[in-house]
């Protein structure tokens, strides 16, 4: 997952990193989440999920919204 995060946002367009940090979060009827996120000056890239089967990255732009 990581590779392909890379390949979709490289390191030198992401902005400095601001932070990071770890999840581990669980919810009623679904599967708990454990996973990463980092925030950059530029995006915020969360990777994780249930198993290492089912993880999922999400890739949010800081400061920018989808025209309508």
């Amino acid at each position: 997952m990581r590779t392909i995060v890379d390949e979709l946002v490289p390191k030198n367009q992401r902005g400095k990193l601001v932070n990071s940090g770890f999840s581990n979060l669980t919810c009623v009827n679904c599967d708990s989440f454990y996973g990463s996120r980092e925030y950059y000056d530029v995006v915020v890239i969360t990777i994780g999920g249930p198993t290492n089967e089912k993880e999922t990255a999400t890739i949010q732009w800081v400061g920018r919204s989808c025209e309508r």
